[in-house]
């Protein structure tokens, strides 16, 4: 996988994955976060030579919760540490447009809000 980085629309970095951190070894790239609690609006996902706006929604119990240019939400995992992301899906395992209770990761435990990654 490529580094990704997250920048806001101030051309802030909100969070990418870096060799600078202290859990990184032998240049493994870490997921780290740098706002810890982004602005909702427009931000940038920039993963190799790929770039793609995205709508940031909220923070929910340790996931950004974003809208893709698709118009679907997906979460992506908000601590330092392995990069997790995936499509926000209802209890029928649909995608979803609009945040609403009852929703988790697809990929994840459904445990709190969003769900619980037991094995990255």
């Amino acid at each position: 996988m490529k580094p990704i980085k997250l920048i806001d629309k101030d051309g802030l970095i909100i969070a990418a994955h870096t060799t600078e951190h202290p859990r990184s070894s032998y240049g493994t790239q870490i997921w780290c976060i740098y706002i810890e609690t982004p602005s909702a609006g427009p931000a940038t996902w920039r993963q190799g030579d790929k770039e793609i706006t995205i709508e940031i929604i909220n923070l929910v119990e340790g996931w950004l919760v974003c809208r893709q240019p698709d118009g679907y939400l997906c979460g992506i995992i908000w601590s330092d540490g392995s990069y997790y992301s995936d499509m926000l899906i209802d209890s029928e395992d649909c995608q979803v447009q609009e945040y609403q209770d009852g929703l988790h990761v697809r990929g994840t435990v459904p445990m709190g809000k969003l769900g619980c990654i037991l094995n990255v």
